[in-house]
């Protein structure tokens, strides 16, 4: 494909994500000149084979980088980050469970 637009690469995304079990209803994806930016939660859908692990994030975010026309790929996810040396690791949900006014 030459001259990919960015509703075609979010086109490739999507059914990227889908291939691998991700649930689009909690991703929002935007692509503009090529440069991707994912946000939200990467989670699998319900009835999902295996659970998402980190070698499996990476290998998505290497397909997702070898799409037709995607320059850059900057993912902001609630539940996943990525560390230094680039690989993934899964982030703890830090929202209290019980709140206790101070007096």
């Amino acid at each position: 494909m030459t001259g990919t637009g960015d509703l075609d690469i979010c086109r490739a995304i999507r059914r990227l994500l889908v291939k691998h079990w991700i649930d689009l209803g909690q991703l929002s994806i935007r692509s503009t000149r090529g440069r991707v930016m994912l946000y939200g939660q990467l989670s699998r859908v319900d009835g999902a084979p295996t659970e998402l692990s980190a070698p499996l994030v990476d290998a998505i975010f290497r397909e997702l980088r070898r799409i037709d026309g995607v320059k850059t790929v900057r993912p902001h996810f609630q539940n996943w980050t990525q560390e230094i040396g680039g690989g993934w690791k899964r982030v703890e949900d830090a929202r209290r469970t019980s709140w206790e006014p101070t007096a």
